[in-house]
Formats: C-alpha cells, structure tokens, sequence
C-alpha cells in the first residue's frame, strides 16, 4: 500500500485511450498514490492549475484550442514553479528544443510503452527537478553573498583591490579608484605594480612572488608602509594591510590600502616640534650657564 500522500499530477491531453492508459499506470503503481486531474482543454488546465496548484504538469504539444507550450509561460505569470514535460505524438527535435526553450522540463513521444513507465518518468523527473530547484538555490545564495560582499566593499573607507596570483587587478573598489586617480575600469587592466612608482616595481615583484609561496594576513596598523603612484604621477605614502584566499585559480590577494600622507604630515611636524623643544631647552641651559658665568665673574 502506498505510504507517501498523493501526489498531484495534471494531465493536460485530450485523447481519451491516452488518459486510460496514463491513469492505468499510476493507479497500478505501489509506492505512490497519484492525485491526477485531466484537462482536455487549455482553458480548463489554466483554472485546474490554478484551483489545485500541480506539483509536475504532462502537457500534450497539440490540443484543440492551441499548443500545450503556451501554458508554461502561462504558469511561469502567475508563480506556478513545478516541473513541466511536454508529450508530443512524433518524436521531433524541434519541438524538443521549443519546449526547453519555454520552460519544460523534458519532453517525451507518447506510446504504450511510454505511458506504461508514466511512473517511473514522474520520479525521474521529480529527481532532476530537484536537482535544479537545489542548484539554483545555492546560485542564489551565492550571488547574494557576492551582492553583500561587493556593498561592504563599496561601504568601506579604505581602498580595496583583489589581486591574483599573476599580480592582475580583479576588483577594486570606489575608494580605489579614487585614492589612485584611475576609472574603475582602467584598474581592472592593470597589475599591482601599475601603481607603483617604477624604482619599485621590479622589488615589489620579487616581494609578491615570495608573498605568493608563503602567504599570510597582515592587519591593517601592522602594515607594510610602500609608496604609491597616482595616475598624475605625483607619489603618496600608503599602509597595505593584507588578507588571502586560495581558488581554484590560484592565491587571490585582498589589499586594504589607506593613504597616510595626513599622518605623515602630523608625524613630521610632532617631530618638528620635539626638535624645536629640545633645540630650546638646550638654549636655555646655554643661557642660564652664560649668565651664571657672568655673575661669577663680576663678584
């Protein structure tokens, strides 16, 4: 006896022998019980779809008010997702190829033996149907944690690019393109050492290559102080804080990069400051000596 609910199946065929047939098969199967519902029409498939929501739809290619293809696109406007296998009298490439192209799932020749395996199709398709459901599921997860991962990189402060393993610029973020002076687009054809001044370049090569052999994190504040190069040319100090990810590509590189030259700035002039205080203090004591000296001498 079967032990699983019914599943609901929508039959959408006008040939009588054909639906005996069909139910014949499932009502002989001893897993599952089948719920089928038969349309003849197309109209009347819309309002059975729609009362009693199937959970896998047959769809003969040829019915007297129309094609059976006209349906998917039917169920795709009012949210109807259930997988779709066209039945076709001939077997026939073309139909074939329309009726992927429109949403169904599969498309099978109808015949004796066909409708007598109408049970076994059913699961196949079920089977393949969730494997698509659970592909496109996890795409989509996996798109929105690349739309996360790509608004916290526009959100932050510091200039963020991804760079391969080549030393090629994969992405870069806003603040990128601003602190450098490039588009966004002409960063993403150009390679790390681009943005360097070219004194550097070739060291920092040799740094990423051994970088590349044994990689590790670097925090930002712990970072390696380089000095960078604008698209004008004018050069600035930055701090590279990195983080890395192995790909099937190879090493990808994430670089946090800030411009220091404010803190540049206020470093020199504390030391400006500190070398000003101490040539003072020095001043002083040679002053108090002199006048120390002085007063010695008239007593």
């Amino acid at each position: 006896m079967p032990t699983t609910a019914p599943l609901r199946v929508l039959l959408v065929e006008d040939e009588q022998a054909h639906v005996r047939l069909i139910q014949r098969a499932l009502d002989g199967h001893a897993e599952q019980h089948y719920d089928l519902h038969v349309a003849t029409r197309l109209q009347q498939a819309r309002v059975m779809a729609t009362q009693h929501p199937p959970e896998i739809a047959f769809v003969d290619y040829l019915l007297p008010d129309g094609s059976g293809l006209d349906l998917l696109e039917e169920f795709k406007a009012v949210a109807l997702t259930c997988p779709v296998v066209v039945l076709t009298s001939h077997g026939n490439e073309q139909i074939a190829v329309d009726a992927l192209k429109r949403g169904a799932l599969d498309y099978v020749t109808k015949s004796a033996s066909t409708f007598a395996e109408m049970p076994h199709i059913i699961q196949r398709a079920l089977r393949e149907w969730n494997h698509i459901q659970e592909r496109q599921r996890t795409e989509q997860a996996l798109n929105d944690s690349e739309r996360r991962f790509r608004t916290l990189i526009e959100a932050a402060s510091e200039g963020i690019l991804i760079v391969n393993q080549r030393g090629h610029i994969e992405l870069a973020n806003a603040e990128a393109s601003r602190m450098f002076g490039y588009s966004r687009a002409a960063l993403l054809r150009m390679s790390i050492e681009d943005l360097l001044p070219k004194r550097l370049q070739a060291l920092h090569q040799a740094h990423r290559q051994r970088y590349i052999q044994t990689p590790y994190a670097r925090v930002m504040g712990h970072g390696l102080e380089l000095t960078a190069r604008r698209h004008d040319g004018s050069e600035f100090p930055v701090e590279v804080g990195l983080s890395y990810s192995h790909e099937a590509e190879g090493l990808v590189v994430m670089a946090y990069i800030i411009d220091i030259t404010d803190r540049k700035e206020a470093e020199r002039i504390a030391r400006e400051k500190e070398r000003l205080a101490v040539a003072l203090e020095k001043e002083q004591e040679l002053s108090e000596l002199k006048n120390r000296f002085m007063s010695n001498g008239l007593a």
